[in-house]
């Protein structure tokens, strides 16, 4: 395969320059790690608000309050609960 031989020559490459280069210390990357949170926050709140919606029988004026989020976001939610097909 074409990428598994860019792949390698990159690792080989990299392990023969005389420089090394922490990635992990670069602004970017850390960029880049501080979305993968927001993304795992941001859906760790959507399946709560989910589980409020579902378990519940509270209105979605508490949902928002109680998942500190916009009532509009929670109405979207439920609207778009109430499309997806019971299995």
């Amino acid at each position: 395969m074409p990428h598994e031989k860019v792949k390698d020559l990159t690792l080989k490459i990299s392990k023969e320059m005389p420089i090394n280069y922490d990635v992990e210390t670069d602004y970017l990357y850390q960029r880049g790690e501080i979305r993968g949170m927001e993304k795992e926050r941001y859906n760790s709140k959507v399946n709560f608000i989910t589980n409020l919606l579902l378990m519940t029988d509270f209105d979605d004026a508490k949902i928002g309050l109680t998942a500190d989020i916009d009532l509009d976001f929670v109405r979207e939610l439920r609207a778009k609960l109430s499309e997806k097909p019971k299995e």
